[in-house]
């Protein structure tokens, strides 16, 4: 799928994009949606097909979007419809929550210090399993 977008604003935390999806690719998303309910013997409600149809094209095209760009989206975006009449163009805006891009310089000079550990003696360790069998009366 090939899809039109615009970035309207970009900031940390969220990036708000414009997407256009054309009226053939709608029609493709369309037509596949339509086989599988039809391989399943189902024949869709007219109105709530071409809602599935709708979120279906929008879900695709933001996931492309995604792809195609270095953002790692950590919430379901938020989807507008801002255009879409059958057989035109849909085109809607979604905000994406984005993580923050992390850069960590010179992490090859760090070091790591780690206190060390006391072991308990045998005799502290004899004296504990004595005291869970005694508990657990094995």
């Amino acid at each position: 799928m090939t899809i039109r977008y615009e970035i309207l604003e970009q900031e940390p935390g969220f990036l708000n994009v414009e997407i256009t999806v054309s009226a053939e690719q709608f029609a493709e998303i369309r037509q596949v949606l339509l086989a599988k309910y039809q391989a399943q013997g189902e024949t869709p409600e007219p109105s709530s097909f071409d809602a599935v149809v709708l979120q279906q094209a929008m879900r695709q095209a933001v996931r492309q979007f995604v792809e195609e760009h270095p953002c790692v989206p950590w919430e379901e975006p938020r989807l507008e419809v801002i255009s879409y009449q059958p057989g035109q163009n849909l085109i809607f805006e979604t905000q994406l929550e984005i993580l923050p891009e992390i850069r960590v310089s010179d992490y090859a000079s760090l070091q790591i210090q780690l206190p060390p550990v006391a072991l308990p003696t045998e005799e502290v360790m004899l004296t504990a399993i004595y005291d869970l069998c005694i508990v657990t009366g094995k």
